[in-house]
């Protein structure tokens, strides 16, 4: 997988660009040497590479012609797995310092794959910060896929505690050389400034690559979703709840979130920001969607919101519901509580009336004097009675309700 990985940053050159760049300076027989192998590297004969290019690689002197003999054979080499051969071919031909401009550079990326697949961290650094460092004439520049191996060099080396900002300055000279850089280099960035804590440098980075991916991916995408949600934690350790919460109902509307751990973290922060309408309307949402398990935690997670956003008569609603199949009175006892607060006294009624007769004594006493009042807020004085006459028998209430039916008795005798 590794080796896959850094294969895919690194498109090996074909030798055949430097026999055509060099080809005056090679002899008719090397040139017709090299042609060959290169005709039975392209068929995949490796192995015939290998044979027909070990006595050329020992008799050949120390020039150009060499160097593409020994680029072809360690290709080879590496065609067959063989690494360690590969290695020795590439490095003989890199010390021979026979390429000019960026084609050395290249060499040494070609080499640098190797050292990167077979772990060689130190190697990698060694061999690239030379090539990089060499100067080039004005109107080039070194291969910002160069830059990108070093910085995985550094970044892949446990060892080097300075791994994550070694790599930063190089990635970002890679970008900077690259107009339509891949999304796995901006990804590196981001890795490499979420561990440093350039919190602020990684929200940039994570932002392109959104910009990025929504062109070139479907928005459907993990990857895609990655960066949104990567995001909002970058935004989270900032401090920037509002941002987090801008980028999360902007991912939402793109259908970007749909696991409960989502849903949920969006409207926590709905309601933290103010806006409990919203997430009283997300929560349902993420239930009539199966997003969200119809659970009597999720159920009063919208009562809570409804709550927040003053909406008394839906919050009692819900909870009354979740009472009723749960059959935990509580919810009830809360919901009339709501009712009760916000003057609701007819939808009060019908809570009492069902604490009543399925709550125990006690909030079923309560219930029984709390009816009694809002029938006597609607001025419907024998309805109020008979509550109170009840909550008489009730020795948690009794008290209370003969107090309140001498205050009935009083209003009798006013009228």
């Amino acid at each position: 997988m590794k080796r896959l990985f850094i294969g895919a940053l690194v498109c090996l050159s074909v030798c055949a660009s430097f026999v055509f760049a060099a080809q005056p300076t090679l002899s008719e027989r090397q040139y017709r040497v090299i042609e060959s192998l290169q005709s039975d590297l392209a068929d995949e004969q490796f192995k015939q590479v290998v044979q027909d290019s070990t006595e050329a690689s020992e008799a050949w002197d120390d020039g150009l012609g060499l160097v593409l003999l020994l680029q072809i054979r360690g290709q080879a080499f590496q065609l067959l797995e063989d690494d360690e051969a590969a290695i020795k071919a590439l490095a003989r031909a890199y010390s021979l310092q026979q390429l000019n401009g960026t084609r050395q550079t290249q060499l040494a990326m070609q080499l640098g794959q190797l050292y990167l697949s077979t772990d060689q961290w130190s190697q990698t650094r060694e061999l690239l910060s030379s090539a990089l460092e060499k100067p080039l004439p004005p109107d080039e520049n070194h291969p910002a896929t160069a830059y990108v191996m070093l910085a995985l060099a550094w970044q892949l080396d446990e060892k080097q505690t300075m791994r994550w900002s070694e790599s930063i300055p190089l990635l970002e000279k890679a970008l900077l050389l690259s107009a339509d850089a891949p999304e796995l280099w901006l990804t590196l960035l981001a890795s490499a400034q979420y561990q440093v804590k350039d919190y602020a440098g990684a929200e940039l980075t994570l932002k392109a690559l959104i910009d990025r991916s929504s062109e070139t991916t479907i928005t459907q995408s993990v990857s895609h979703k990655n960066y949104w949600l990567q995001l909002a934690s970058i935004q989270q350790l900032q401090g920037k709840t509002k941002a987090q919460l801008a980028t999360l109902e902007l991912a939402d509307k793109l259908d970007i979130l749909d696991s409960k751990d989502e849903v949920l973290l969006l409207s926590q922060l709905q309601i933290m920001e103010g806006i409990p309408e919203r997430a009283a309307r997300r929560l349902r949402k993420g239930l009539k969607s199966e997003q969200l398990e119809n659970s009597v935690e999720n159920q009063r997670r919208i009562a809570i919101a409804l709550q927040q956003s003053r909406d008394y008569q839906g919050a009692s609603d819900v909870l009354l519901e979740t009472a009723k199949s749960s059959g935990d009175v509580s919810y009830a006892v809360t919901a009339l509580q709501l009712l009760l607060a916000d003057g609701h006294c007819e939808s009060a009624l019908g809570v009492s009336d069902w604490l009543i007769v399925n709550a125990s004594n006690k909030d079923s006493a309560n219930a029984m004097i709390s009816a009694g009042q809002c029938a006597l807020e609607l001025k419907q004085m024998d309805r109020a009675r008979v509550y109170f006459q009840r909550a008489l028998k009730l020795p948690q209430t009794a008290n209370a309700a003969r107090q309140w039916l001498d205050y009935l008795q009083v209003l009798a005798e006013l009228e």
